[in-house]
């Protein structure tokens, strides 16, 4: 913002808090792949690269997306133009940092900060216990909803056919 000479006014303010929620994304969704590698049995440095290159194409993609639906905005002529400027281009620079970040810093955190079987210790651990639990219970009501028939009490046959 500040390179491009905008002022902290309401409309990047809004563009900052619009972007909070693009910017987490694409780093939560590198991070659930290299926890998917970890779990695998992958050691965490090789679970960082095979989870960047398989996510290279996908975040490039949805940066170059986001970015090409809000400059347009900053672009235009009239008194819209000049109203969304600063807007427009501060999302849309906030989504380019946030790819190259998801691409370059995620990979590498996660590679030194996840190892496999953290989640089964301490206050994660004891979550993931509590929803094993909600899960088999839930589980277990759905199959007995299923398997639940009414019975006609005409034909003595279930209704559901």
């Amino acid at each position: 913002m500040q390179i491009s000479g905008f002022t902290i006014n309401l409309l990047t303010l809004l563009a900052i808090v619009l972007s909070v929620g693009l910017v987490v994304d694409d780093a939560i969704v590198m991070v659930e792949n290299i926890e998917r590698h970890v779990h695998a049995g992958e050691p965490p440095m090789q679970a960082a690269l095979l989870a960047a290159r398989e996510l290279v194409g996908p975040i490039i993609a949805m940066t170059i997306t986001l970015a090409a639906v809000y400059t347009p905005l900053g672009i235009q002529g009239g008194l819209t133009g000049a109203l969304f400027r600063e807007f427009a281009f501060t999302l849309a620079g906030a989504v380019i940092v946030s790819g190259v970040v998801a691409l370059t810093l995620s990979p590498m955190m996660g590679s030194r900060l996840l190892r496999a079987g953290d989640n089964e210790r301490g206050f994660a651990g004891h979550i993931n216990r509590q929803f094993e639990r909600v899960r088999q219970r839930y589980m277990r009501m759905l199959g007995g909803t299923l398997r639940y028939r009414p019975w006609c009490s005409r034909c003595g046959r279930s209704s559901w056919r």
